[in-house]
C-alpha cells in the first residue's frame, strides 16, 4: 500500500511541477530568449517520466 501511495504522490508532484514550469515558460516567452523557453518546456516534458520511473521502482 505504501508503494502505491508513493507512486500517486510522486505523480501528483510531477504533474504540479510540469504545470508550474510550463506556465513560467509561457509567461517568459515574451521577454526571454527562445532557448530558455525551449529548455523550460523540455524540462516540463521530462518531468512527465517521473510517474513511470516511480512505478518501475516501487510498482508490484
Amino acid at each position: 500500500m505504501r508503494d502505491q501511495f508513493t507512486i500517486v504522490i510522486g505523480a501528483l508532484v510531477a504533474s504540479a511541477l510540469m504545470g508550474v514550469i510550463g506556465h513560467a515558460a509561457v509567461r517568459l516567452a515574451k521577454a526571454a530568449p527562445g532557448a530558455v523557453v525551449r529548455a523550460l518546456l523540455a524540462l516540463a516534458v521530462a518531468l512527465g517520466a517521473i510517474p513511470a520511473v516511480l512505478y518501475a521502482l516501487y510498482g508490484s
